[in-house]
Formats: C-alpha cells, structure tokens, sequence
C-alpha cells in the first residue's frame, strides 16, 4: 500500500497558486468581482438591534439573490474542475461540461450527510431550550458541543476518506467515489495532516496581506468604530476600504483554493497504485 509524501505534496500544493497564475487567476479575479456585484446590488449595511454593522439582503432581492447564488456556485464548481484539469495536465482542460456535472453531484454526496448532522445539532439543542431538557440530560449548550464534534468527525470521516473523489470526477475516472475511498485508503491522518499544513499556510497568506494592506494605507485594520462601517461595506466598491478589502480577498481565496486543489490533485496522482490495487483485489474476489 502506498504511503503519501506529505511534505513533498504539501510542497507542490502551496506553490502551484504561483505556478499557475495563469490561466486560472483571471478566471478567480472575474468570479470574485461577481459575486462582490451580486452582494452589493441585493444586499446594503444596516445596524441591527445591539449596534452591530453588517450586511443583510433586503427582502425584496430575495429572489435575485437566490438566482445569482445558484449562477455563481456553478460557476465556482466549474472553475474548480478547470482547476483540476489544468493542474493535472489533462490534454483538453476547457472541457467542463461533463466532469462539472459530476463534480456537482459528488459535492453534493459531500453536503448532504454534513447538512443532516447539522440538522441534526440544530434539533438537538434547539428542542432542548424550547421544551426544557431533563435534569439528567446534558443542558443545552453541552449537548450543542457534543453535536459539533459530531460534524467535525463527519467531516474528518468525509473528507478524508473520499475527498479524492474531487478530483477523480474533475478528470472523468469512472466511479469516483468508490475510487477516492480506495485511493486513501491507510492514509487517513496523512492526507489529514497535509491539509492541516495548507490551512495554516492559508491564514498566513491572509493575515500577511491584511498587515500589509494596513502598512500601505488601503485597509483599516484593526477595526475600530470609526472604520467598522467600511469595513461592513466592502461590497460597496465606492467606499474606500473596499479596494483594499477586495484585493486581500481575491488573493487569498485564489492561493487557498488553488493550492487546496492541488493537494487533492496531487494526492490523488500520488496515491493512484492504491486504486489499481483495490480494483485489482475486488476483481480477485
């Protein structure tokens, strides 16, 4: 069984936002404009009842916020597999139709278990305070704990063991799911482990910006009374903060999910013997 290289994938993951730039960072820059037009069109600052700045989407945008969600997360999934496909060195990379159909509905066999234990959590504590928990049941904010850890483990589980169906879908390999299951198998923690390390990488990459971003004098950082109203309005590109706001996002939400793209990527070509071992077991069977 094949053990994955962490710090060799780990290295390849963080430096490919760098090594391609283009095509994809043009594509990152238009998505993120996108939806800083969709939020400032549907949505506006408001105070609410304790003071606190922030946006909310008035109700008679509704509809159209809903619409240009739902356009730009296909958009989004699209440009993940051109992220994979390019990374991968596919020979027909701008071919999305079909891998983003499968994309989607691999994504979608991520969401739905997360999204029923998140139900899940919300129907246990919420019953819990509004029909009164039992003195020997755990009060409210205990039993709202224990259903967090419960996601965070659905999500190690999930992720981990059949996060390498990502890619495997954005490349059109036939079953992807049972194919990332086989292709981490034994290599939990490590995959785990690498992730962790491009995460942490990731809020490097934001808080170096944002200090830097404060030391040129394009964002008020750390907030304060007088800039949080800017700082609430950064999908209003007439407000000075936004510029400075907006560059930090795009280029942070570019080096994290090209590099974590890449890790999948990367882990999945590194640990393919894995899959033609599982195949070749099961046919033996």
């Amino acid at each position: 069984m094949v053990k994955l290289p962490v710090l060799e994938t780990t290295g390849h993951a963080l430096t490919a936002p760098f090594r391609y730039v283009w095509p994809l960072f043009p594509f990152y820059l238009v998505l993120q404009l996108g939806m800083v037009g969709v939020m400032g069109a549907v949505s506006s600052v408001g105070a609410s009842a304790d003071g606190d700045v922030g946006l909310a989407v008035e109700t008679a945008n509704l509809p159209l916020a809903i619409a240009a969600g739902f356009v730009l997360f296909i958009a989004f999934i699209m440009l993940a597999v051109l992220t994979h496909r390019v990374i991968a060195g596919v020979e027909e990379p701008w071919q999305l139709g079909r891998p983003s159909v499968s994309y989607f509905l691999v994504s979608l066999c991520f969401s739905l278990p997360l999204l029923a234990i998140i139900l899940l959590a919300g129907m246990v504590s919420g019953g819990a305070m509004l029909t009164g928990a039992p003195a020997a049941a755990p009060p409210p904010s205990v039993a709202l704990s224990l259903a967090l850890i419960g996601i965070y483990v659905a999500f190690f589980f999930i992720f981990v063991r059949l996060g390498l169906a990502l890619p495997a879908a954005a490349l059109e390999q036939p079953k992807p799911l049972l194919l990332g299951y086989r292709a981490s198998s034994g290599n939990g923690w490590r995959l785990f482990g690498c992730f962790m390390l491009i995460v942490i990488a990731a809020m490097i990459v934001s808080t170096v910006l944002t200090l830097l971003g404060s030391g040129l004098g394009i964002i008020d950082w750390p907030p304060t009374d007088e800039n949080v109203q800017g700082l609430a309005n950064a999908f209003d590109l007439s407000d000075p903060d936004a510029f400075g706001i907006l560059t930090v996002n795009v280029l942070t939400n570019y080096f994290t999910t090209v590099a974590s793209t890449a890790f999948l990527t990367y882990s999945l070509r590194a640990l393919w013997p894995n899959v033609e071992g599982g195949a070749a077991a099961a046919s033996a069977d």
